[in-house]
């Protein structure tokens, strides 16, 4: 990996870890939430995907625009709308409002995921993209392992909003050292169709092979946030975890995370994207299962069964996400991201939705039925194993 390739990845793993800690970051603090706006599990799970759900939109609609302009431009402009509706969140004042501020906030959210992808998918030569994804990922870890942590303990010292008060400042930050730092990304304009969008969209939309991989991912995440929204409030309520629980299952997932990201990602590279995905996927859902059945509150036990069910969450995506990419041209990559994201947006949106239409709260205040979620989540996972023998790679 050269230096230059490295500086760019370093600073789009902390657009994407800002990205992330911001939706993330509001999982755990289900429990001020819940008592701050006396809320009941369904609307709490449209507090989670009201997020997702808006990110679908935006998503499709950059579809338009994103392979017309240079990608850093376009990081720069969606950062700071990212920025904006991330501090408007920290002002919200009722559970209306705030929803409305998750909105706006992933409408911009949506677009970063896209292009940061596209910058990887351009910059970074293929075979070391999977590495490359795998350092992009820490920026998930670190999110786990440092920011929710840190958003937990800065809700608990002052209150809920302070968090995505210190996000939006962290995020500036970001912003500036990426105007500086990461160059204008223009190759993908030298082959530019000079076809329009609508059709460019139709060519992408009815190729087999991409219908394939946006299938095949967006299942993927829906089995994955079916678990992924209701794990803190569970493991407060049901078992007992107070807030100092919750940190230390954060950190300790994340930093196991940091470590084995780029270690997947290498075997991707050496072994092949599909085979380690096989691998990646089967031990995964045993840690879902275990984890959706949680009923001891020893801290150890949970901290090795959460750790484990983070590290390979993560782990299967990193191949997953390099096969995919893999499956356009560059000169239609910002426009295939687009609509990838936005079907994982809306699949992770849906799956929040779903698990709050299953679980239900009980006379005594406990959430049941999250084992439900739980096994629907390795069923539906399980069929994407059928599904990676007709992905073929392209680029």
């Amino acid at each position: 990996m050269q230096k230059k390739e490295l500086l760019i990845l370093i600073l789009l793993a902390c657009v994407n870890f800002t990205n992330i800690v911001d939706f993330m970051v509001i999982m755990p603090l289900a429990p001020q939430f819940e008592k701050a706006f006396q809320i009941n599990p369904n609307q709490w799970s449209w507090v989670v995907s009201s997020y997702a759900l808006s990110a679908f939109v935006s998503g499709m609609l950059c579809v338009f625009i994103i392979d017309k302009m240079d990608r850093k431009k376009f990081l720069l402009y969606s950062y700071l709308g990212f920025i904006i509706g991330t501090y408007i969140c920290s002002l919200a004042t009722s559970y209306n409002l705030l929803v409305s501020a998750r909105v706006l906030t992933g409408f911009f959210g949506g677009l970063i995921g896209t292009v940061v992808l596209s910058i990887v998918g351009d910059v970074i030569p293929v075979k070391r993209r999977s590495l490359a994804m795998g350092i992009i990922t820490t920026g998930f870890s670190v999110a786990a392992s440092f920011g929710v942590p840190l958003g937990i303990y800065l809700a608990d010292k002052y209150t809920w909003d302070t968090p995505f008060l210190v996000i939006a400042i962290f995020a500036s930050c970001v912003w500036v050292l990426s105007y500086f730092a990461i160059p204008n990304v223009r190759e993908h304009l030298k082959n530019q169709s000079t076809d329009k969008p609508f059709k460019i969209l139709k060519e992408i939309l009815i190729d087999k092979n991409r219908q394939r991989a946006f299938f095949f991912y967006s299942i993927l995440i829906f089995g994955q946030f079916l678990v992924i929204p209701f794990l803190s409030p569970y493991l407060a309520r049901n078992l007992g975890l107070d807030s100092a629980g919750l940190i230390l299952m954060y950190a300790a997932g994340g930093i196991c995370t940091i470590a084995t990201a780029p270690v997947f990602g290498k075997l991707a590279d050496k072994y092949g994207r599909k085979k380690v995905f096989k691998i990646l996927l089967v031990i995964s859902l045993f840690p879902v299962a275990l984890i959706t059945n949680l009923n001891t509150n020893i801290t150890a036990y949970i901290l090795i069964v959460t750790s484990s069910f983070f590290v390979f969450i993560s782990g299967r995506r990193i191949p997953a996400i390099s096969l995919v990419i893999a499956t356009s041209p560059p000169e239609t990559r910002g426009a295939f991201m687009s609509i990838r994201s936005a079907l994982q947006q809306l699949a992770a949106g849906l799956a929040s939705f779903v698990s709050g239409v299953i679980i239900i709260e009980n006379s005594n205040g406990l959430y049941e039925r999250y084992n439900w979620v739980g096994y629907i989540s390795i069923i539906i996972c399980f069929t994407t194993l059928f599904m990676l023998k007709k992905i073929k790679e392209v680029h």
